[in-house]
């Protein structure tokens, strides 16, 4: 909801705090959802690669957990992607996408409680 009010920078404040609750208390499909939506907030502030790195470690933590994307946020995540993959080409974002899926949970976790403001 922040996000879409042009709120960016509180949005993200708000998802790495649930992040790190999420991640402390173990709810792992919770700690992916945190992680999509600070990658799409880095992709609306045109930090394209840290977003495809996200993008890939929440993939990754999806596939371990045989979670997909929850439906409500489906079409934000598509859209998400898809402007991260156009902004990158497609070589450099499966690259930056793996190193994103390579990367342990608590990488992830720490790289995405990252202020890049």
């Amino acid at each position: 909801m922040l996000q879409s009010q042009g709120q960016s920078q509180r949005a993200a404040e708000h998802f790495r705090e649930s992040l790190k609750i999420y991640y402390a208390l173990g709810v792992r499909n919770a700690v992916a959802y945190c992680l999509e939506m600070l990658a799409g907030i880095d992709a609306d502030g045109d930090r394209h690669r840290e977003a495809a790195s996200l993008f890939g470690a929440a993939d990754k933590l999806r596939e371990i957990l045989d979670a997909p994307v929850e439906s409500f946020n489906r079409e934000r995540y598509q859209g998400d992607l898809k402007r991260v993959r156009e902004n990158l080409g497609e070589a450099e974002f499966e690259a930056v996408w793996n190193e994103g899926r390579d990367m342990r949970l608590e990488e992830a976790v720490e790289a995405a409680q990252q202020d890049l403001s």
